[in-house]
């Protein structure tokens, strides 16, 4: 018969895909409810998650764990079912008629075919989000955990190896116009920090203390978490004043950093919008600030060179006049030189009703302060403000040796202040402050920047930010793609295994094509790591597995077809 003519064996290809699809699936549920379950046990088990948030997250787990349970449940699957076919002669049989290898491995080939699809697909779009879902699921049950934590008579952990304990917790609602999205008094407070050599730095102990919460939209881009302790004793790391200690940190919440919980067409867009991951943002604002400090100082020395004094405002629209010669640096901040060498710097200040004050200082100093972190406001109704993302830098004058005068007294003060700060300056009469730019408008501006100086600096740090970043995604992509690929594998792998070691027994076939298989997973998210350091390697060990893998399968193939 003219091959044209020879059908294909549909009814023996229905019998081994829905042999094979059977096993899978339920190889594949097995492994995903034991995988999301442990996935679950340790955020239950650390009082991140009551019983019933515990099922929510399993559930949620489902998904996202099909990445690591579908490539092995389809691997095993094809094993025992291509194992059980040759097993009972069928296999023989069907060659016997005229069917050939290739023929036979049609339908695992088709059904990994699928499964790579199918996988492919959900790693696009649905897997990231559930992974979000889930992680949005622990951090925001930061406050429960808290609780949690301090009603079981456990020491709540902080970042940099700091326990708190507490005796006990209870709820306040917020105060009025405060931007925290909870609020705790704890009593009996009792913090420690721990050091790597097992010993403690210091520890501070307060009969009461606030806890106030803030989410990254009133706290960007990681949101805060502020512990006060009032009236407190402390020693050692803590020392630092017994009226009130605060400690400050970032919730936990790495979903902001990784791209593993990005779909992929956020993926994409993060090409044209870095800021959205919190590490470009951080170094994006820091340039900024730096491009608006330099910008301060021009203006200063231009100010000082054309009238020999600088005029600066307060938020409240009172201005100060100094006389001056000139900046001088003087570390992170800059020197006053005087109008006359030896002699005091003299201010005018303009206040409120049109008040007039005189003073003089041996020296003054300006220093440019970015805007200020979230919650560094007082605590009470503005705990928490947070710096208006417009504000940009400002001027902090700080003066020594203080002698003041008013216009209206013939005298001078008889007190001599060693040493007053201004914050919140800026010069009178220069541009508003500009709305925020986006990362390259930033980097065009500081192209040329002195080598060496704060904006380059930060420019530079930027610049490594956004390789990191176009790698990671890079790597992302090649991640998700060999996974699914991975599927396609793996079923080839057990399919020829379970054909050729027909007389062996199914696990013992299966352990034969799981290590190759279990080899193949690892470089995949081995590769994924190295792209940080370079994308030629990252590449080369991401795929390296599943070449090998199915250099493999090729072998085995040809070696089963000799017979």
């Amino acid at each position: 018969m003219p091959p044209s003519m020879i059908r294909p064996p549909l009814i023996l290809w229905r019998f081994l895909a829905a042999d094979l699809l059977k096993v899978v699936l339920l190889t594949a549920a097995v492994l995903v409810a034991f995988i999301a379950f442990v996935a679950a046990f340790r955020p239950m088990a650390d009082g991140r998650l009551s019983p019933g948030q515990a099922l929510t997250f399993m559930a949620l787990a489902v998904v996202p764990m099909l990445q690591f349970a579908l490539p092995f449940a389809a691997g095993f699957g094809a094993t025992l079912a291509y194992h059980r076919f040759a097993a009972d002669n069928e296999a023989s049989a069907a060659m016997t008629s005229g069917m050939s290898h290739r023929s036979l491995l049609a339908p695992a080939a088709i059904t990994g075919l699928g499964l790579a699809l199918v996988l492919g697909s959900l790693n696009l779009e649905i897997i990231p989000r559930f992974l979000r879902a889930m992680q949005t699921m622990l951090g925001a049950d930061l406050a429960l955990a808290i609780v949690s934590n301090v009603e079981s008579g456990r020491a709540v952990r902080l970042p940099d190896g700091v326990l708190v304990h507490a005796k006990t917790i209870r709820q306040r609602p917020p105060e009025p116009g405060s931007k925290a999205s909870s609020h705790f008094i704890m009593e009996g407070v009792l913090a420690m920090k721990a050091n790597s050599a097992a010993g403690v730095d210091g520890w501070v102990a307060a009969q009461r203390a606030g806890v106030w919460m803030f989410d990254d939209k009133a706290a960007p881009p990681t949101g805060l978490v502020v512990i006060r302790l009032i009236d407190a004793e402390s020693s050692g790391a803590f020392e630092g004043g017994a009226e009130k200690i605060d400690l400050r940190f970032a919730p936990p919440s790495p979903f902001r950093d990784s791209t593993k919980f990005y779909p992929t067409r956020d993926l994409l867009r993060l090409a044209d919008q870095p800021e959205r991951i919190p590490n470009v943002e951080t170094r994006r604002r820091a340039l900024a600030d730096a491009l608006d400090a330099a910008r301060l100082e021009r203006e200063a020395r231009d100010s000082l060179a054309a009238s020999g004094r600088i005029v600066l405002a307060d938020p409240e629209g009172q201005t100060v006049s100094i006389r001056g010669a000139g900046l001088q640096p003087d570390g992170d901040r800059w020197r006053i030189a005087p109008g006359q060498p030896n002699k005091p710097i003299e201010l005018s200040w303009r206040l409120a009703g049109d008040r007039l004050r005189l003073q003089t200082a041996e020296r003054a100093f300006l220093r440019a302060v970015a805007p200020s972190a979230p919650g560094e406001g007082a605590f009470g109704p503005a705990l928490g403000a947070t710096a208006d993302a417009g504000a940009g830098v400002t001027l902090l004058l700080e003066l020594e040796n203080v002698a003041t005068q008013d216009a209206a007294s013939e005298a001078a003060g008889a007190a001599v202040l060693p040493a007053r700060r201004f914050p919140g300056l800026s010069i009178a009469g220069g541009p508003p402050p500009s709305a925020p730019a986006a990362t390259r408008e930033l980097l065009a501006a500081a192209a040329s920047a002195e080598d060496g100086s704060p904006v380059a600096d930060a420019a530079a740090r930027l610049r490594g930010s956004l390789l990191w970043l176009s790698r990671e995604v890079l790597s992302r992509h090649h991640e998700r793609a060999a996974m699914a690929v991975s599927c396609l594998v793996m079923v080839l792998s057990g399919a020829v295994g379970g054909l050729r070691l027909s007389q062996s027994r199914p696990l013992l076939v299966y352990a034969w094509s799981f290590a190759p298989s279990l080899l193949a997973i690892l470089t995949i998210y081995s590769g994924q790591e190295i792209f940080a350091n370079s994308v030629a390697t990252g590449v080369l060990v991401t795929w390296s597995g599943l070449a090998a893998l199915a250099a493999f399968v090729f072998v085995d193939y040809r070696r089963m077809s000799r017979h």
